[in-house]
């Protein structure tokens, strides 16, 4: 699996009805999205999809996790994700909306890339702050941020701004 052929929806010849599908997202899959934060993982997504003539209504359900960095030692981590979220299809050569649930695609498509989608789904699931456990962070990283807390006490002078205090 994490071939894109299970990612992509063909509607042509597909006759109204429920339909579903199963993507595993891996490291191929997110190293092509060139994202800083998301450096990789295996997120499974389940997907059904209701068929209309004009509506095709997709819903996605993913479990898995995802390598990230942690904001306090830069060290790489692992995030859960998991989420449900729900996407309409409409045909339409004249119509368009602003509406991020919905996508308004040409009367002639015969395929549709969920790729997009799914890597914005599991995105926007990363909690906003990912930090290892306490204890768990880069020990030289915490080595290096307690001397830095030096910096805020009173008797403790920067040596560079010594440095400049020489030029007069």
């Amino acid at each position: 699996m994490g071939q894109k052929e299970d990612r992509i929806v063909r509607f042509s010849g597909m006759k109204p009805g429920v339909y579903t599908y199963e993507a595993m997202l891996d490291d191929t899959f997110f190293e092509g999205f060139e994202n800083e934060e998301i450096k990789g993982g295996k997120v499974h997504f389940d997907v059904k999809m209701e068929r209309s003539e004009r509506v095709t209504m997709l819903t996605f359900v993913f479990e898995g996790v995802v390598r990230t960095f942690c904001d306090r030692c830069l060290g790489e981590m692992t995030v859960k994700v998991s989420g449900e979220e729900r996407l309409n299809v409409r045909f339409s050569d004249s119509e368009t909306t602003d509406d991020e649930e919905v996508v308004v695609l040409p009367e002639e498509t015969h395929e549709l890339d969920l790729s997009p989608w799914m890597y914005e789904y599991v995105a926007v699931r990363l909690p906003l702050q990912h930090s290892h456990p306490e204890g768990e962070c880069d020990p030289e990283m915490v080595k290096y941020l307690t001397e830095e807390k030096r910096v805020g006490d009173e008797e403790y002078v920067d040596p560079r701004w010594e440095a400049l205090k020489d030029l007069k």
